[in-house]
């Protein structure tokens, strides 16, 4: 069963690679949003203990975070990540206490996973706290 998902992974950063920046993002976030929900896969505060790219698409469990990665995972693969400026963040909503893990592209121009479509800073709530910010080298995402 992996063999398909990592096939269909190809094809997604290959579609993202002909397109725009933006028509390329509007793709990664509609594929990822679709994949099945699993709760409590991926603790924030470990990245240590995340999966690269190919474990997590093997593992095929997706929590929010987890499909923040992937799509962090999945820019990173294209030829848009010299152009950009990106990082995955953790919000807290202060009245609801809700987390959001978002792909955050220049400068919150881009937003990716906040809702079902890409929106900028002017979407988003206004009483955020931002928790942790991972940016590329963080993550050491330059080995893959």
């Amino acid at each position: 069963m992996f063999d398909p998902r990592l096939s269909s992974w190809q094809t997604l950063r290959k579609e993202a690679n002909l397109c725009d920046l933006k028509t390329g993002l509007e793709r990664i976030n509609y594929f990822w949003e679709s994949v099945p929900f699993t709760p409590y896969y991926l603790d924030w505060d470990h990245p240590d203990a995340w999966p690269d790219p190919w474990t997590l698409i093997s593992e095929n469990h997706y929590c929010d975070l987890a499909k923040a990665l992937a799509m962090l995972y999945t820019v990173c693969f294209t030829k848009h990540k010299d152009d950009i400026d990106l990082e995955l963040r953790i919000y807290k909503c202060i009245s609801s206490g809700y987390e959001y893990n978002i792909i955050w592209i220049n400068g919150g121009e881009f937003i990716l996973n906040y809702s079902n479509d890409i929106v900028n800073t002017e979407h988003m709530q206004k009483d955020l706290k931002l928790l942790k910010s991972y940016s590329i080298e963080d993550l050491k995402l330059d080995r893959y």
